[in-house]
């Protein structure tokens, strides 16, 4: 998929996502990464937990765009 389509993408999905994060933060912060790990070719599994740790404590404790920046920065350095 081209560039411009996966950022239109995760400009939809992310905030879907995002719409449980305080009903369910295990399962916000298990789909983001799993949404991440699709996009990404390579996914460092050793960052995997600590990863995990601080988007749950985001979809816990954290902003709708914090959330997003973090996203971003871990999985989307590039796009």
């Amino acid at each position: 998929m081209s560039k411009p389509f996966e950022r239109i993408t995760l400009n939809i999905t992310i905030p879907i996502i995002l719409r449980s994060r305080k009903k369910a933060p295990e399962r916000c912060a298990r789909n983001l990464m799993e949404l991440g790990e699709n996009i990404v070719v390579s996914v460092n599994t050793a960052k995997k937990h600590e990863v995990y740790t601080t988007l749950l404590q985001l979809c816990i404790d954290g902003t709708q765009q914090q959330i997003i920046e973090y996203f971003y920065k871990i999985y989307i350095q590039d796009l």
